[in-house]
């Protein structure tokens, strides 16, 4: 088995303020080339918050996976259909593909 890989893409160099608070969005594109269930923190997004960020995923990837956020650790799951409409996570080595993203925090 080989090790979680993914790349992030950044749309802007750092978090976009937003208006007069201590909150900032940074949008980007995600692709996970390797997905692995023990995949690891992703510090080219995380990074530039003080905590680790909401993140909004657009939609399925161009691989047709569902990735999920999860927020307690700053990780990528990634799923995928199975019978009956339940989604079940991807098989370790799969490369599920690349997905937007938008990410808000407080960036201090």
């Amino acid at each position: 088995m080989a090790d979680y890989a993914s790349a992030v893409t950044l749309r802007t160099r750092k978090p976009a303020r937003v208006g007069n608070t201590s909150l900032g969005m940074l949008a980007g594109e995600i692709d996970v080339t390797n997905y692995n269930s023990t995949t690891t923190k992703e510090t080219d997004i995380t990074r530039f918050f003080r905590e680790i960020p909401s993140l909004s995923m657009a939609g399925a990837t161009d691989e047709g996976y569902v990735l999920a956020w999860d927020r307690s650790t700053g990780k990528i799951k990634a799923f995928k259909q199975a019978s009956a409409g339940a989604m079940v996570e991807v098989d370790d080595d799969t490369d599920v593909g690349s997905a937007a993203f938008i990410a808000v925090g407080n960036v201090g």
